[in-house]
């Protein structure tokens, strides 16, 4: 989830960190996991949207404040 907050503070997409994590999940779940660990691949990346949601959202204010005070 941390990784999801720094992604879209940095990269300002909610979309990339959270396609990053199904990838990446996905692939565990193929190589290392059995497939019972995919019910924690939808749950992780729901999280993760809503995380990167979240940190796009607090970036937008971070900087809306940013520019009032400055004026």
């Amino acid at each position: 989830m941390i990784l999801s907050l720094a992604g879209s503070w940095f990269i300002r997409k909610i979309w990339v960190m959270p396609v990053f994590c199904l990838v990446v999940l996905i692939a565990l779940t193929i190589t290392v996991f059995n497939s019972t660990f995919t019910i924690w691949v939808s749950v992780y990346t729901v999280l993760s949207i809503l995380v990167s949601y979240f940190g796009k959202t607090g970036r937008e204010l971070y900087e809306k404040n940013k520019k009032e005070k400055r004026r």
